[in-house]
């Protein structure tokens, strides 16, 4: 994968020019006397003005011989974010796969099963992390407190998040548990494959990894047997439309 810098919004052109010249040295490298020649994937940072404007970036990669692109909004939460700005990202990346250039959603969360009915078939999840992303935080240095706790193989951190399928959406141990807790709720978030199934909700804290890995797994998998993208909206929109009734049963109880 090519190094790259963000597309930001302040001085937008020096920012792309910088991008051009890494990923121009970047494709020189590969396949140079020193380096075998790789499928090389260009990393893509846009800010707003980039989404804004998909065909400035589209082209500028057009002009290089990668084999895909790796695409990472510098602030996405596909939960809390506004309509309008889903659109513009939905529609950046399909303008970057429409010229035939392969996209890799990356750190999209619970998003990538509504991209997958959008005709984007490669995404990043993580495992069991929350359904924001921000750039900045990402590459921030961790604390001491945080390097401690990944040593000791607590890098989940104090409150796990767990993903629950029939919300499509990652929640916190603690509201996870208290949901949980509430007998007129269970049976609406059973979890029925082969990470449950004969475990119930015993542990989940602990098997949270395996549990989203399997539960996402089984999810892109219905989505893929639809034979067209139609199939696949109408699928997913059901699923959303039944899946939203949820949280306001929650609610109530």
């Amino acid at each position: 994968m090519s190094p790259a810098l963000p597309y930001y919004d302040d001085d937008f052109t020096q920012w792309a020019l910088f991008n051009d010249w890494l990923l121009n040295e970047t494709c020189k490298a590969n396949g140079g006397p020193e380096i075998d020649r790789r499928p090389l994937v260009a990393q893509v940072l846009p800010g707003r003005k980039a989404l804004m404007n998909p065909q400035i970036v589209v082209n500028r990669l057009l002009d290089y011989p990668i084999s895909a692109a790796a695409v990472q909004p510098l602030l996405l939460n596909p939960v809390k974010d506004s309509a309008e700005k889903l659109r513009l990202y939905i529609e950046f990346i399909q303008a970057i796969n429409s010229v035939g250039i392969p996209v890799l959603a990356s750190k999209v969360g619970a998003f990538g099963f509504v991209l997958q009915a959008l005709g984007i078939s490669a995404f990043d999840s993580g495992l069991a992390r929350g359904e924001a992303s921000n750039l900045a935080q990402l590459n921030r240095i961790p604390t001491e407190k945080e390097r401690d706790r990944r040593r000791e193989g607590r890098s989940g951190g104090p409150d796990r998040r767990i993903y629950l399928e029939r919300v499509k959406t990652t929640l916190k141990g603690g509201q996870t548990d208290a949901i949980l807790a509430q007998r007129g709720l269970r049976s609406s978030f059973v979890c029925e494959h082969s990470c449950c199934k004969y475990r119930g909700f015993e542990d989940l804290g602990e098997r949270r990894r395996q549990h989203f890995l399997c539960t996402r797994e089984a999810e892109i998998d219905v989505v893929r047997a639809c034979p067209t993208l139609e199939l696949r909206r109408d699928l997913v929109r059901e699923q959303l439309r039944t899946h939203r009734r949820l949280p306001d049963a929650s609610a109530e109880h």
